[in-house]
């Protein structure tokens, strides 16, 4: 494939990757000379309309639309027998390997990547595709970090998503929902559940259901609760858990009921994060304004104190020297309480805010002890002790009722009454009202939607979920239901399968119970009847019965006898005979060769539908337990005269004795019997039970 040019367009370069289905190449678009990414379909494919239905599907999903979080597609088609998609080439990795790179991502690159992803499955909802494989692998994080979500191969247009996967499971294992595991009709909630379990790998480095096999995994899906998030990673915070609990609970009811809500939680919840990282800082500022309302005190104090000994220059009073001394040490003892003051609240401040500076003290003291030595040469001069006294005793007195007062004005402003969220779910939107209003709550519809369980003007969900404690006043988002939409049933008797599917769900209707049917009248996959009948009006997502013409009924065929030929000449036999091959099994023989056919499902000669698949064994070569020579000898026998013969071969070698041969046969008949050993071996030949021959070889 390397080199080669499909459509006259588009070069093959290199090989970047291989799926289920189809093989990924890196490829340069000649004719607008850029690189691009084509995924085309293997070869054993070519020849199942389903699977290449399922293949162009993506496609057609996908081209309708364009958005930066998901991989374009630029074109399909068909060179030869090949199919192809041609799509953006992405450099970069993938989700899985980042993870694995990294063990876990950060809370905050989890929560960039997850909302890119959630903007990808909006557009995608939006356009009523439903990706139904969401996981590590088919998230692409470009090389300069942008965020792109690609192979929707398996995709279902919501309008063919309710359709019931009975015969086999969608999506990958380790990230399908319950409803997917089941086999069960998708819907938008089957993305989020996928989602929530990307989120809480990305938080955690590990998936919350593993096994032995994607059976064992695909049922813990079902029956199992994954380990909480924060017995893994305790930093996690509690109410980003309980979004993931809600996007990854086993009933699809109680999930998000859109990527649009889901996202707007994460919204919510990263918000307050960031909020709490920032209260600390919030309380240092308070501190701060505290502490410069103090420094104000005490500068006007100081002012106050300069102009009293002003007033107090023209007074006359004794010049004792005891009394200086205790104007002196009455002037200390201020000066050692004015420090020891302004130094506890240095150090509150300090502890609180780096940036307060310190109130000068040494300045201060060295101010006073100038003015206390001027008055003590002055002995006409007299300091007025009582007064100072006085006055320092109203100044603290009015510091201690604003500080009081403030702690508790901003308590009471801080604390504010906490009430229970009820259930609203179900209820009337003016019940709810009232309710909401009794209890000091905000009620605001963000959404309203039509709803075939919930009556008209009640509330289908609530963005604070019941039983929750909030504070007073806080709003609470709810989701109110438009009632039940109604559908006119289609005329779909003669349409296609395809053309009536697409019809139905593009009415929100589901297809239910389908039954074929041979027709001579009606070609295959052509619609013969339905129930409910056209005309009919209905609730959305009502399943409509269909009956379906599975064509003419096939003539009989005999089953041809397969055993011993090759395999390619064994499925051109069942050509032949308008037959189709079933499933080929691998088994190491005792008789058969590499390659050829042991066991066939159907006993040659048996009458089946042309059409019908006939499974097949084939032999992965003889069995050699203990790596002998494998030799093929050729037995000749002779009947005698007389009557008929029972000849019986019987070979004793490395794989144990066996007979080989037994077949009746007429009078002087000659026989031939080619036997293949393994070893040292012993060939016997039984004339009617008693041994004709005997060799070693």
């Amino acid at each position: 494939m390397i080199g080669k040019i499909l459509n006259g367009r588009y070069q093959i370069l290199e090989k970047v990757g291989t799926g289920g289905m189809a093989i990924v190449y890196l490829a340069q678009d000649k004719l607008l000379e850029r690189e691009v990414a084509i995924k085309i379909l293997q070869a054993q494919f070519i020849d199942n309309k389903e699977v290449i239905e399922q293949f162009t599907r993506e496609a057609q999903a996908v081209a309708r639309f364009s958005h930066p979080n998901i991989v374009n597609i630029f074109d399909i088609g068909q060179s030869n027998e090949t199919y192809y998609i041609v799509m953006e080439y992405i450099s970069g990795m993938d989700l899985k390997e980042k993870i694995e790179q990294n063990s876990k991502l950060s809370i905050k690159e989890s929560f960039r990547i997850i909302k890119k992803v959630c903007r990808a499955l909006i557009k995608a909802h939006q356009n009523n595709i439903i990706h139904c494989d969401i996981k590590p692998h088919n998230i692409l994080i470009t090389e300069d970090g942008r965020v792109k979500v690609t192979d929707f191969g398996i995709a279902q247009a919501i309008t063919d998503a309710t359709i019931t996967q009975t015969d086999k499971i969608i999506g990958s294992a380790h990230y399908l929902s319950p409803e997917q595991a089941k086999g069960s009709k998708v819907s938008v909630r089957s993305d989020i559940y996928s989602l929530g379990i990307v989120f809480y790998e990305l938080l955690t480095g590990e998936v919350p259901f593993t096994g032995e096999n994607s059976v064992s995994v695909a049922l813990k899906h079902i029956e199992e609760e994954p380990k909480p998030i924060r017995e893994i990673d305790e930093t996690i915070p509690k109410k980003l858990e309980k979004i993931i609990i809600k996007a990854i609970a086993k009933d699809p009811e109680a999930r998000y009921s859109s990527v649009v809500e889901f996202l707007k939680d994460l919204d919510e919840v990263k918000d307050k994060i960031k909020l709490a990282e920032q209260e600390d800082l919030a309380s240092q500022k308070t501190l701060l304004i505290s502490a410069e309302e103090r420094k104000k005190k005490l500068d006007k104090l100081r002012k106050q104190k300069q102009a009293e000994k002003q007033n107090s220059n023209n007074e006359e009073n004794d010049n004792s020297q005891e009394k200086i001394k205790q104007q002196k040490q009455s002037l200390d003892d201020e000066i050692s309480t004015s420090k020891a003051d302004e130094k506890e609240l240095d150090e509150s401040d300090k502890s609180k805010n780096k940036e307060v500076d310190a109130i000068d003290e040494d300045d201060l003291v060295v101010e006073k002890s100038a003015k206390l030595k001027e008055k003590t040469k002055s002995n006409d001069k007299k300091f007025p002790v009582k007064k100072l006294l006085k006055v320092t005793f109203v100044f603290f007195a009015i510091i201690s009722f604003i500080i009081f007062s403030g702690y508790y004005f901003l308590i009471s402003y801080l604390t504010v009454a906490e009430v229970e969220v009820p259930n609203f779910i179900g209820e009337s939107l003016e019940l709810t009202e009232d309710t909401l209003e009794e209890k000091g709550l905000n009620l605001e519809v963000y959404h309203e939607t039509h709803n075939n369980e919930i009556d008209e003007g009640h509330i289908i969900s609530q963005n604070i979920e019941p039983g929750r404690i909030v504070k007073e006043n806080r709003t609470i988002n709810v989701v109110l239901s438009k009632g039940p939409e109604l559908r006119e049933v289609p005329d779909l008797a003669g349409e296609s399968f395809r053309d009536a599917r697409i019809e139905i769900n593009s009415l929100d209707l589901v297809i239910g119970e389908q039954e074929k049917v041979y027709s001579e009248e009606y070609s295959e996959d052509i619609i013969i009847e339905q129930e409910p009948e056209s005309g009919e009006e209905i609730k959305t997502d009502t399943p409509i019965n269909l009956v379906i013409s599975r064509g003419p009924e096939p003539e009989d065929t005999q089953v041809p006898d397969l055993i011993g030929l090759d395999e390619t000449d064994a499925i051109e036999e069942l050509r032949e005979n308008n037959l189709l091959v079933g499933d080929i099994n691998i088994e190491d023989s005792l008789e058969y060769r590499e390659g050829q056919v042991i066991e066939q499902e159907e006993e040659a000669g048996a009458d089946i539908k042309e059409g019908s698949t006939v499974a097949l064994t084939v032999s992965s070569g003889i069995r050699n337990p203990y790596d002998s020579e494998v030799n093929t000898s050729t037995v000749r026998s002779y009947v005698p005269p007389g009557r008929d013969r029972t000849v019986t071969v019987e070979i004793e070698d490395d794989n144990g004795q066996r007979i080989v041969y037994e077949e009746t046969h007429s009078a002087q008949e000659r026989v031939e019997v080619e036997v293949i050993t393994v070893g040292s071996a012993t060939i016997r030949v039984y004339m009617n039970g008693n041994l004709s021959q005997e060799r070693n070889i």
